[in-house]
């Protein structure tokens, strides 16, 4: 209470500040005669995702060059790696001395975040993208479809006036999926699993025999997050379910409550219990750390983003052992396939009113989301970190790879492009089986293979009056549950205990509002 407290009075000194005062850098670094853009700018720009998929900052690489001369500006990264928290936190700090950045991730799906969205529009300090927009979607129409999207209509872009103040952020298909050592399989003749049974054998057999030569921790996740997808598949949702009213019609209901999420419970107690599953779950790891337990050959099962994920496992993994190999599966559970889709849209980018040439801002994101600057983004300047061929298909030379690999962006979209699209790039040579991949990633775009929350996006009211005390009681009893702590079997302990309670802290109040300004679809 007292941190919540603290976050809302540096809210308000936010407004206060970026009301009566900010920065006296106009940002101007000179002239440039015979420019499109005469006037030498910079751009500070504040982001979780201004990195190379190495874990290093960008700092003024081949590409960063190419945009800094084609809109005659100077990036100012500043990076912040590690969790959206920790992007908002020193979001806050900088409003409250009246630093607004350039160009700023943003979301409104956290406290902190939707507080300090909504303290700056109502400070005026950023831009109205709807209002600047208006009459110029010939002019930006990469930008303008964005703001067209179901998403952008929704509580996760509108402030509470029902202001559009970011550039929804297209970020693709959220490709989370396990990832196994493929060639630890083939060690011991298992077949690539395809259900929960499939994989506690999988597990079962890497624990006991340890095929990386040290103690084998069975399955690593980064945190208790990544459970979501594993409750998927016993629940059927991923947050709401559609449930039957008892009266020949349908209410939404909570997941979490439902008999499938303790299916799920009694599973991971299952994994946790016979030393299947990493004691580390429950600490919050990087996703660095579920990496580098991967490569050390203490598991062999993890869960990420496998576009993303994978590439630096395997390239760490060859360097050892020339034979490793990856596989990536989607486990089918009772209830549906064993990850969660979430939805294309969830992030975006707020730009400062305060720029000294906001429209240049506009031209630039405009020319990252165009067929060009994607091309730019995602392989580099053309005859310098590729060429095209007679049948103008792109190839790649050993001498344009390493080039890449040395600028840190091998294997991924460059991350200048991450602030406004991040959607999914298999690079050439993301691993040595591309037929695998390209299923493994199309299967994802097939009916029946998505989770997505019909209510995904909306904030109640009532959800925003209870704060977090179910979901903190609901976190309490997952590790409980998972650990062994709580029994998972005493009807007692989940009927009132748990669910009863959940309820009793806010959410039979978020559910009840659900129900009264939603009408679920039975299908």
């Amino acid at each position: 209470m007292r941190l919540r407290k603290l976050m809302l009075f540096l809210v308000l000194l936010c407004i206060g500040v970026l009301l009566y005062g900010c920065k006296n850098d106009d940002g101007s670094l000179g002239i440039v005669d015979g420019h499109k853009y005469p006037e030498t700018l910079k751009i500070t720009m504040l982001s979780r995702d201004i990195y190379h998929n190495d874990g290093q900052a960008i700092t003024r690489d081949s590409v960063v060059k190419y945009m800094e001369d084609k809109f005659n500006v100077r990036f100012e990264f500043i990076q912040v790696p590690g969790s959206q928290e920790e992007v908002f936190s020193k979001l806050n700090r900088m409003l409250s001395v009246g630093d607004v950045p350039d160009i700023i991730e943003m979301r409104t799906d956290m406290a902190i975040a939707g507080d300090l969205y909504e303290s700056l529009i109502k400070a005026d300090k950023i831009v109205d993208i709807e209002n600047y927009l208006e009459g110029k979607d010939e002019q930006y129409p990469h930008i303008y479809q964005l703001t067209q999207t179901q998403e952008a209509n929704t509580k996760m872009y509108r402030s509470d006036d029902d202001v559009l103040a970011m550039i929804p952020r297209y970020f693709g298909t959220i490709d989370h999926g396990f990832i196994i050592r493929k060639d630890w399989l083939d060690q011991y003749e298992l077949e690539v699993p395809q259900t929960h049974d499939d994989l506690r054998n999988v597990l079962e057999t890497f624990v006991e025999e340890k095929p990386g030569g040290v103690k084998n921790i069975g399955l690593t996740l980064p945190n208790t997050w990544w459970f979501g997808h594993i409750y998927a598949g016993f629940t059927g949702a991923n947050n709401w379910t559609i449930v039957e009213d008892g009266n020949g019609g349908y209410d939404y209901k909570y997941a979490m409550t439902t008999d499938g999420q303790r299916n799920a419970y009694r599973y991971l107690n299952d994994l946790y219990e016979n030393n299947l599953l990493d004691k580390d779950v429950f600490t919050s790891k990087d996703e660095s750390d579920a990496i580098a337990k991967m490569v050390s050959g203490q598991s062999g099962v993890t869960m990420m983003g496998v576009t993303y994920s994978a590439p630096k496992i395997l390239k760490e993994l060859k360097k050892a052992n020339e034979n490793a190999e990856l596989v990536y599966v989607n486990i089918q559970g009772p209830q549906g396939p064993m990850r969660l889709y979430l939805s294309s849209y969830f992030e975006g980018a707020a730009i400062s009113k305060d720029f000294k040439d906001v429209p240049r801002l506009f031209d630039m994101i405009e020319y990252i989301l165009s067929d060009e600057g994607q091309m730019l983004l995602n392989h580099g300047i053309e005859g310098k970190h590729y060429s095209i061929n007679e049948s103008g298909d792109i190839e790649v030379s050993n001498e344009q790879k390493t080039l890449r690999e040395e600028e840190g962006w091998l294997g991924r979209p460059h991350g200048l492009r991450a602030m406004f699209d991040v959607s999914q790039v298999i690079d050439e040579n993301f691993s040595e089986d591309h037929e695998r991949i390209n299923a493994f990633i199309s299967g994802l775009e097939e009916p029946g293979m998505m989770l997505k929350d019909p209510l995904y996006g909306i904030k109640t009211d009532a959800e925003v009056q209870v704060g977090s005390a179910p979901w903190d009681h609901a976190g309490e009893y997952t590790i409980g549950f998972v650990s062994g702590t709580y029994d998972i079997d005493d009807n007692d302990v989940w009927k009132y205990d748990f669910v009863e309670t959940f309820y009793d802290k806010g959410m039979q109040r978020i559910e009840d509002e659900v129900n009264s300004l939603y009408e679920p679809n039975s299908n």
